[in-house]
């Protein structure tokens, strides 16, 4: 009988292609010479290890750069809160990599195949749903079904993100101003959706930090400007959305013009 199955898999080819890249950058760059930085998969996910705490951090970051150019969603990747202790006072952390469907999710599709009243079935397997009928017309409906229930979902289910002429997919990590791709680091695209995320709430920069960085990293006050400085510069026309908060930090404001 013809079927097909609704997964949530990862692409390991291109996962192995950024751990690959990051070390070469790692082992590259002079802000990580001597630190024994280093990125790897392991048995229970991918492992980050270096000297310290905040050179694991930074080569995470690294990491979640290579993944994002390379098409992969960083929302397979749990990255902890805490590190770990390793060998001779290093620091390592542990990232869980996850696959599949979640059961909650899989009842979802199985119960919207149901309803559709077409011709097949539907059922949970493994991490997956699988859809079997006997007529390939009927399944090809099926998927038809799907693909316009995804299409429904509110802006936030589907990871999207919208200000003005901005617009921010955070499971692709691309951002566009009135469609036109800004091409942001993986820190801007931290700080950008932050700030949207506060729909016009004050940020301050210590806030900002914890947001974009973590609460493991020191930063100045200057990185941050420097950092909010090339995001204006990326959003060209429409830089006007960041509004600098004298003496506290930034918002998002959705008209020009905006008063404090």
């Amino acid at each position: 009988m013809p079927s097909f199955d609704v997964v949530s898999k990862l692409d390991w080819a291109e996962v192995t292609n950024a751990l690959n890249q990051a070390q070469k950058e790692l082992s590259q760059r002079f802000d990580f010479k001597g630190t024994e930085a280093e990125v790897e998969r392991n048995e229970t996910g991918i492992v980050a290890r270096a000297t310290s705490d905040d050179r694991v951090r930074a080569a995470i970051t690294v990491l979640q750069e290579k993944l994002i150019r390379r098409k992969v969603s960083l929302k397979h990747f749990e990255v902890p809160k805490k590190f770990e202790k390793g060998p001779k006072g290093s620091s390592r952390m542990q990232i869980k990599v996850q696959e599949g469907i979640e059961i909650d999710k899989a009842r979802e599709i199985v119960k919207l195949i149901k309803d559709s009243k077409l011709k097949v079935q539907a059922a949970i397997h493994e991490q997956s749903v699988r859809v079997s009928g006997k007529n390939r017309d009927d399944l090809q409906a099926v998927i038809q079904v799907l693909r316009r229930a995804e299409s429904q979902q509110p802006t936030e289910d589907l990871g999207l993100l919208k200000a003005g002429p901005l617009t921010i997919d955070t499971s692709k990590h691309e951002v566009t101003v009135n469609g036109e791709l800004a091409k942001l680091t993986l820190t801007e695209f931290k700080l950008l959706s932050a700030l949207v995320n506060a729909r016009g709430r004050v940020l301050s920069r210590d806030q900002l930090m914890d947001k974009a960085m973590g609460t493991d990293v020191f930063v100045t006050d200057r990185a941050i400007d420097v950092h909010v400085t090339a995001i204006r510069k990326k959003l060209g026309e429409a830089s006007w959305l960041i509004h600098t908060v004298r003496g506290v930090g930034y918002r998002l404001q959705e008209t020009p013009g905006e008063t404090e």
